[in-house]
């Protein structure tokens, strides 16, 4: 399940990072979102807002600018792979 969330969440790269980071930048945050997921979270916008709170405590609010839409067409895509 890490690999599915990992290429979903680094095809989106929310904070523009990949083009100068190594592709495990977002691990720690990919680590959560499984833990997340695997604790039987299925609900789309609670998955979404958990999303976004982990960016944007790991970034700061001034660097994911990302919104709970966003964050919910990303929710959407991981849950589709359980």
């Amino acid at each position: 399940m890490q690999n599915h969330i990992k290429n979903i969440i680094n095809k989106w790269d929310p904070i523009d990072l990949l083009d100068c980071c190594p592709d495990d930048e977002y691990s720690g945050e990919i680590s959560k979102i499984e833990k997340i997921i695997q604790g039987g979270e299925t609900d789309i916008d609670n998955l979404a807002k958990n999303i976004w709170d982990i960016f944007t405590e790991n970034f700061s609010s001034d660097v994911f600018e990302k919104d709970l839409n966003e964050c919910k067409i990303i929710a959407k895509n991981l849950l589709n792979i359980k």
